[in-house]
């Protein structure tokens, strides 16, 4: 994203993300202005992110409807992402081997092809 810098944070936060508008950015919300600069931020994340009190700007908290004027630093913390869980499962795999031929069964519904 152009116009964005990343810093490091504290012990288990997310980076803050640096922003600085540009003269085009003059009069655009600031929830939608964070939406076009921050890649994979949508609208309403940004908005989200605001009342949470996750994004500054010139050092201040504000609110998703504030006009920018263009030149103002933003400074966006991105939220923690959902822990991810995984574990093993016990699947069923049978193994058919001849000279010609390798074959590992994992649960295919046959009928389901015909």
């Amino acid at each position: 994203t152009a116009g964005a810098t990343r810093r490091t944070g504290g012990k288990g936060t997310m980076e803050p993300i640096l922003l600085r508008t540009s003269e085009e950015s003059a009069g655009e919300r600031l929830d939608a202005c964070l939406a076009r600069m921050a890649d994979g931020v949508t609208r309403s994340a940004a908005a989200r992110a605001i009342a949470e009190g996750r994004v500054l700007v010139n050092g201040r908290a504000a609110g998703k409807s504030l006009k920018l004027s263009g030149g103002e630093q933003i400074e966006f913390t991105p939220e923690e992402p959902a822990p991810i869980s995984a574990a093993p499962q016990d699947i069923p795999v049978s193994l058919y081997e001849d000279f010609h031929i390798s074959l590992r069964d994992l649960f295919w519904d046959v009928d389901a092809f015909q």
